[in-house]
Parts: structure tokens; C-alpha cells; sequence
């Protein structure tokens, strides 16, 4: 089999504010900490940089509409909206310079329509995690049989497969030693029946 290189896309994840020294930088407005983060994840070559302000649930849109503007002072490329609530990534996108990516849809209807919906009207991609609700897959027939009807769902919504990043879930190995292979395993065939689905999972899941 003749071997060829499958690019890949890279998500930088260091802008989140479940990482204490991120969330006090948001309390504190210290942009300058904040537009250093963005600098160094670009120097590495991250081709998106993620924006969470999850931490502060009950202000979140204010905090990532900061953290957005802050980011995009400091570095000219693409980020990563990330929220679970879809009202909070409808109010801060006028403010997103470059097509972004969602993160994320869900299986669930209350996140799975709207984000769907977001990402279509905004001509971004969408970051698809094998999540229903109160189901996280973790055997791999599971995480393809939620991932076949994440494809589905996106196809109704009428949206570009092309776009759409699934991610089947890693979980950290003192936890589920079982999880990097059945992600792994479930990625391959992913890949496999979906032409033109993309895959993407969050490494550092694996081991803190």
C-alpha cells in the first residue's frame, strides 16, 4: 500500500479556564497573560486557538467575548469557540474575525440543532463529540454508532461534511486503560465509513 500524509489540523487547548492561571487572568482582565498564551500556542503551530470561559458559568459570554478580543489583538488566525451552551456561542460570534470551529455538538437536541445551525449560518466547522445525553462512549461500537448518527443529523441540518470533526472521546488511562485503543479503533473506522468526515480528539485526555 502505497504510503501518503494526512495533514493534520491542531487545536491549541492552553486558553481554558479550567486551568487556574487562565482563570485568574480572566478575573483579573490581565490581557497580557492571555495574549502571551496565544502567542506561544502560534509560534508552536497551532492552526486554531480555543477560547473557554466555562469557569464562569454565570457571566460566560462576557468573559469569552474578553478572552476573544484579547486573543485576536495578539495573533491573526482562527479560534475555537468553546461552550456548551449555544446562546453564549450566538452572542460572542460577530466578534470572531475568521470562519471559526464549534466546540461543540452533542447528540443532545438542545446542543445539537442550534450549534449545527451556528456553524452553518457562520460557515465554520464543528467539533461533533460521541456524547448523548447522559451517555459518554467509551467501548468503540459505541463511539462509531453515535458518530454514524452525528453524520446523519448534520446531513439533515445541511451541513458540510467536510466540516465536521468527530470526536470519539478519549478518557485519561487511570481512569480507562481501555480507552486510547478503543478511540483509536474507533477513528479508523470512522474515517473509513464516513468520506470526508474528519476526526480530532483532545490528546491530553490521555495523561495528565
Amino acid at each position: 500500500m502505497e504510503d501518503r500524509e494526512i495533514p493534520v489540523l491542531i487545536v491549541g487547548e492552553r486558553i481554558n479556564s479550567s486551568r487556574k492561571r487562565i482563570a485568574e487572568a480572566i478575573a483579573g482582565r490581565d490581557a497580557a497573560a492571555i495574549r502571551e498564551e496565544a502567542q506561544t500556542q502560534a509560534s508552536a503551530g497551532a492552526d486554531y486557538l480555543d477560547v473557554n470561559a466555562g469557569v464562569y458559568a454565570d457571566r460566560e459570554a462576557e468573559c469569552l467575548k474578553w478572552l476573544i478580543e484579547t486573543v485576536q489583538d495578539a495573533v491573526d488566525m482562527p479560534l475555537c469557540i468553546d461552550s456548551p451552551r449555544p446562546e453564549v456561542i450566538e452572542t460572542v460570534l460577530p466578534l470572531v474575525k475568521h470562519a471559526p470551529m464549534l466546540n461543540s455538538v452533542t447528540l443532545e437536541p438542545s446542543r445539537l440543532f442550534p450549534v449545527l445551525a451556528l456553524a452553518v449560518d457562520c460557515g465554520g466547522k464543528a467539533i461533533a463529540l460521541c456524547q448523548d445525553k447522559g451517555v459518554m462512549a467509551t467501548k468503540k461500537e459505541q463511539k462509531v454508532a453515535m458518530a454514524e448518527r452525528l453524520v446523519q443529523e448534520s446531513q439533515k441540518a445541511g451541513f458540510d461534511l467536510g466540516n465536521l470533526y468527530i470526536d470519539p472521546l478519549v478518557y485519561p488511562l487511570a481512569t480507562n486503560i481501555d480507552s486510547a485503543s478503543a478511540t483509536l479503533g474507533a477513528i479508523e473506522e470512522i474515517m473509513t465509513r464516513f468520506p470526508g468526515v474528519h476526526t480530532i480528539c483532545g490528546l491530553s485526555n490521555v495523561s495528565y
